[in-house]
């Protein structure tokens, strides 16, 4: 989650033009389906105002999820297939 700030999320059309697609406030995350799924990121992230967050890496994120069941619950039918490489954006 975004702990200050507003990100306005962007997706880029075949045309190259950037499409509007959401904005992420203060207690709001992003980047979370990229990392479970392991494929590339479906849009881009753009800081609207000074931004505070705080990066978790993938093995953290993991680690996380395989100590706490409620949490792990909420991703069922995504936690087998984490990214190696991925990375989600959340607050604390």
């Amino acid at each position: 989650m975004i702990t200050q700030g507003k990100v306005r999320i962007l997706k880029k059309t075949n045309k190259g033009e950037n499409i509007p697609l959401g904005l992420v406030k203060s207690g709001e995350f992003l980047g979370e389906m990229a990392m479970l799924s392991g494929e590339k990121r479906s849009a881009s992230a753009v800081a609207v105002t000074r931004v505070k967050a705080i990066v978790i890496e993938h093995a953290d994120f993991v680690a996380l999820l395989r100590e706490q069941h409620r949490l792990r619950a909420a991703f069922p039918s995504r936690f087998p297939r984490c990214s190696p490489r991925g990375v989600i954006v959340c607050c604390v």
